[in-house]
């Protein structure tokens, strides 16, 4: 999951292809409206072991729908039982974002989320609404560059340290 791509995604711009970003996850696009983001689970097709190294991961087109590719050249045969898990999210306002860190709500499943994208290394406390603190969570999937300190959010905000950049999606706890 360390790999993180913010922008819009051109018909000229070059392909992105699995070998020089493998662990590609997420998709954020920004306008002067709201964010919107595209998250791929790394579970089941999510994984990308079905694609080729020389071959596209992420696809853009010029009617800005954007897609992360997940299948191609593998044959699958009847009973075969394939699956992958994403989600979209679009927000106006995240809980934080500067030249480090990137940090939004969702909802998976009726559940709260919140996605951590750190662009480079952070070592940060990041504030967050109200609403959160002395909730527990847990970490639903993160990538190795990124540590979460313990499993409650205290009065201080959330601690995120993070050796480079990756990507971290916290589910909080009723």
């Amino acid at each position: 999951m360390a790999s993180i791509l913010t922008g819009r995604y051109k018909k000229r711009s070059p392909p992105l292809q699995r070998k020089s970003i493998p662990s590609f996850r997420r998709f954020i696009e920004k306008s002067v409206h709201a964010y919107q983001s595209s998250y791929l689970f790394a579970d089941g097709l999510g994984n990308h072991e079905e694609i080729a190294d020389d071959d596209i991961i992420f696809i853009g087109n010029s009617s800005n729908k954007t897609y992360h590719k997940i299948i191609a050249n593998k044959e699958h045969k009847k009973g075969d039982v394939i699956h992958w898990s994403g989600v979209y999210t679009w927000f106006k306002s995240p809980v934080s974002d500067d030249d480090g860190l990137l940090c939004y709500e969702g909802i998976i499943d009726n559940q709260k989320v919140l996605f951590i994208d750190c662009k480079k290394s952070v070592n940060k406390m990041i504030q967050l609404p109200d609403g959160y603190i002395k909730k527990t969570f847990t970490i639903r999937e993160k990538s190795e560059s990124i540590t979460i300190a313990g499993n409650k959010v205290t009065t201080q905000g959330l601690k995120i340290v993070s050796d480079g950049p990756g990507s971290c999606v916290i589910t909080f706890n009723h």
